[in-house]
């Protein structure tokens, strides 16, 4: 029975852990300071007159007795009210202005490879990503490359015949001298046949 309320109780400080609730400023006393995550025009609490109130979403404050609450900067958020801390935004996922009570996914052809970010990043050359909202980018298949580091990098298109991408991720290159290719989306080239001289492509 213990263990149970020891676990619920966790639960609840992990909920609620970076805010003031509602309720928390139902249990003060007229004339106690402001937690954090909450503001009054003097710091103080008084039921009925100058209560301790909640800070908006996109805003926190992380003083007792404050007078007002700050707006949270770029590459984070609070989502609900009462916040004293706010929240990073995950990988993939940013803000570029302040006062957010939200994160915006990263497009296709792009990502956001670490928490708080503020700019969503192009995959590079020999990258690409298909999906929207990613850490990451994933690696052209060998045979295959993203043409540019671009917004347009959400897909890998195939290396035309006379070249050739040998390894993921790798940029479509020409043939080398005394080979050739003779089909797109190959990974390697051909040897010219002897008696023939192919200028290093198809």
């Amino acid at each position: 029975m213990m263990r149970a309320v020891a676990v619920c109780f966790l639960l609840f400080i992990q909920a609620t852990g970076n805010r003031t609730t509602y309720d928390d400023i139902m249990d003060l006393q007229d004339g106690d300071d402001c937690p954090k995550g909450t503001w009054s025009v003097d710091g103080t609490h008084f039921m009925g007159a100058d209560e301790c109130e909640q800070c908006w979403e996109g805003q926190y404050n992380n003083q007792e007795a404050n007078i007002a609450c700050d707006m949270c900067p770029a590459g984070t958020f609070s989502p609900d009210v009462g916040y004293w801390e706010c929240e990073k935004c995950p990988p993939g996922q940013i803000t570029t202005e302040s006062e957010n009570w939200e994160c915006f996914p990263c497009g296709r052809g792009q990502h956001s490879p670490g928490e708080g970010g503020t700019t969503c990043l192009d995959c590079p050359k020999g990258g690409y990503q298909d999906e929207e909202g990613a850490g990451t980018c994933k690696l052209c298949p060998a045979g295959t490359s993203s043409a540019e580091a671009a917004v347009e990098a959400a897909d890998c298109a195939a290396c035309p015949a006379g070249s050739y991408s040998p390894v993921e991720g790798s940029d479509c290159l020409l043939c080398p001298v005394e080979t050739y290719g003779d089909v797109s989306g190959a990974s390697s080239c051909k040897s010219c046949p002897s008696n023939t001289d192919h200028e290093g492509y198809y």
